[in-house]
């Protein structure tokens, strides 16, 4: 079986073509964000505060006033004890704009240490003295 030019012209035409198509359902805003935020739930887990300080935008703000420095100094004290972390966030939703996008979403930490979780829990509270979201169930999560 020989292989033609126009033939290998084609084959070629379709690998690239379907290349360009991956590469542009990979680079949809919606997708980056939530592989961004993937990123950043992880290197929460795995303690790698470098790695997150990277993720974040250097004007990052929270409603409570918070910039990235003190968010990185509260992420660092809360999960210093909390040993087998999981963060997941399974109905987010991400609000893409013309030049920003907007991921909202319930944040669940898991851990299997039960006796942080419980301190945790009592702690974690907005400076102005409203719970965030706060939910335990089986004293082995916590909802912010």
């Amino acid at each position: 079986m020989t292989i033609s030019f126009r033939g290998g012209f084609y084959a070629g035409l379709a690998v690239a073509l379907c290349i360009g198509l991956y590469l542009i359902w990979l680079w949809r805003p919606e997708r980056q964000i939530r592989l961004h935020t993937k990123n950043f739930f992880h290197a929460i887990e795995h303690h790698d505060w470098m790695a997150a300080a990277d993720l974040l935008g250097n004007d990052y703000q929270d409603r409570w006033g918070d910039d990235k420095t003190r968010l990185l100094e509260r992420m660092r004290e809360g999960f210093r004890w909390v040993r087998g972390s999981r963060i997941l966030a399974p109905n987010s939703v991400v609000q893409v704009e013309r030049w920003r996008a907007v991921w909202l979403g319930k944040i669940t930490v898991y851990s299997s240490d039960d006796g942080v979780m419980e301190l945790l829990d009592e702690r974690v509270a907005s400076p102005l003295g409203e719970t965030v979201g706060l939910e335990t169930r089986a004293s082995e999560q916590l909802d912010i």
